[in-house]
């Protein structure tokens, strides 16, 4: 029975001993594994906070500078039309990027000197004063999109990033094609710009360029002729469809 025991308990030693050389082998193998997997990851980056807005900067050709506003007011919703601002005081055309009629004058802009004709059709049409220049501290992007009158959409891209601290560029298209609700009243615009700002090392001399293409087209009708005036106020089901109202002129354009 001693014998029994004894070679009984040696067999469970050298089992136990067995097991944790096993053991000891398998964790030491995880190890390695485990050590080989983490040098093989990429090291992992360190979150960055994003930047203020207030470096966001908008700068206009005299240097008045203000910042990038991505908050929702009703201010953003008064300036979500084709000129992108204010609207209040101006009575649109029946189609969209036709010109306004101006119900309020503004003694902000005051001219010496005549200015060039054909004022009817700068609504649109951006001077020097409309173009801005930026300095982001991250790359830019604006999109406005609107549909408009019957087979028509208007399109704002904009994009801006700096190359270095001291060089930023800036492209963007504003297009519109509306066809409108009456013959011949088809408006196709596209305003196509470009901009570069660049200051040197010693912040001594800035320089500033733009190059802007534009291309307004618009369709004139001439109105409503008489018979189609009393085609539409007499009520009459068969001419509530407007484009089946006569117009003056059909092949007129500007």
């Amino acid at each position: 029975m001693r014998y029994f025991v004894l070679f009984f308990f040696l067999i469970a030693t050298s089992l136990s001993l067995q097991a944790q050389d096993a053991r000891f082998n398998r964790d030491g193998v995880m190890r390695d594994t485990l050590d080989k997997q983490r040098s093989a990851r990429p090291p992992k980056r360190e979150k960055q906070e994003r930047p203020a807005i207030d470096l966001y900067k908008i700068i206009s050709v005299e240097n008045d500078t203000t910042v990038v506003d991505t908050s929702l007011t009703v201010e953003k919703l008064y300036k979500y039309n084709y000129l992108r601002k204010d609207n209040f005081e101006l009575l649109p055309f029946s189609n969209e990027g036709q010109t306004y009629n101006t119900l309020a004058y503004d003694f902000s802009a005051q001219n010496i000197r005549p200015v060039f004709g054909a004022r009817a059709r700068h609504f649109n049409y951006m001077e020097v004063a409309d173009i801005n220049y930026y300095q982001v501290p991250t790359p830019l992007t604006e999109l406005y999109y609107k549909s408009v009158f019957s087979q028509g959409q208007n399109l704002d891209a904009f994009f801006t990033m700096n190359k270095s601290k001291r060089f930023n560029f800036s492209i963007a298209y504003k297009g519109l094609r509306s066809l409108g609700k009456y013959q011949n009243f088809l408006t196709s615009t596209g305003n196509f710009r470009f901009t570069l700002n660049y200051q040197t090392k010693n912040k001594r001399y800035d320089l500033k360029a733009h190059y802007v293409a534009q291309d307004l087209m618009n369709q004139q009708n001439g109105g409503l002729t008489d018979q189609a005036l009393l085609n539409f106020a007499s009520g009459n089901s068969q001419f509530n469809d407007r484009a089946r109202l006569s117009v003056n002129f059909e092949d007129a354009e500007n």
